[in-house]
């Protein structure tokens, strides 16, 4: 029981990684529109919330890690 929940919270944090990279490519891309729209302030809230997702990211590979010791 303990490994099927395990192997399932690996399988959740993934997607949840993958989905995270896919928001934060949205976020880029969108902050170098509005940068070409003259919307810089804009744009670096978005570029910092990107980091944000990342850092989040980060936090989650680490749980991966945990995970895989148990």
């Amino acid at each position: 029981m303990i490994e099927d929940e395990k192997k399932r919270l690996v399988l959740l944090i993934n997607h949840w990684i993958k989905h995270n990279l896919a928001h934060t490519e949205n976020y880029l891309d969108k902050a170098k529109k509005l940068e070409h729209q003259k919307f810089g302030k804009v744009a670096k809230h978005m570029e910092d919330a990107s980091d944000f997702v990342l850092q989040a990211n980060k936090e989650f590979e680490a749980a991966i890690k945990i995970l895989d010791g148990l």
